[in-house]
């Protein structure tokens, strides 16, 4: 009986730990990009800031990612399939998102791409997408997901 009792709380607890081991994936950025995207971030990425939130079913998150200038071909064509193409935003239509992100930073004036759509959600019936690549300097660009 003893032994029984002894499995059961084993079992109990790796399957916790476990739980506690996916859903920590879930929050990292990565996952949460090829997870909307359908495509990996590229090699050279490295997260600057990263905001997530989960409001029952639907997962919520920004972020911001600096690229080497090698991997904008990659990212781009990543996006251009997601997105079914380039959106023509203009600098004045491009959203602000400071007011729920502390970190947003971008400046619109150094946007290359601009990206948007609105995809089906889990709980709720749209969910606007939008990614923005700018130009930091002759090495590398930023850039800017808000899901």
């Amino acid at each position: 009986m003893n032994k029984k009792i002894i499995i059961i709380i084993i079992l109990i607890v790796i399957v916790t730990v476990a739980l506690q081991l996916l859903l920590q994936l879930r929050k990292k950025p990565e996952y949460q990009f090829k997870s909307t995207f359908q495509f990996d971030m590229p090699q050279s990425s490295e997260v600057t800031n990263y905001s997530f939130h989960k409001d029952g079913n639907e997962c919520y998150y920004s972020m911001k990612f600096k690229i080497s200038k090698d991997d904008l071909l990659y990212l781009t064509d990543g996006f251009h399939k997601f997105f079914g193409g380039t959106s023509h935003l203009s600098q004045s239509e491009i959203p602000n998102f400071s007011n729920v992100c502390a970190w947003w930073d971008l400046d619109v004036t150094s946007v290359l791409y601009a990206f948007e759509t609105v995809k089906s959600g889990t709980d709720v019936k749209s969910k606007w997408i939008y990614a923005f690549i700018s130009k930091a300097d002759n090495s590398y660009y930023y850039v800017y997901v808000n899901v």
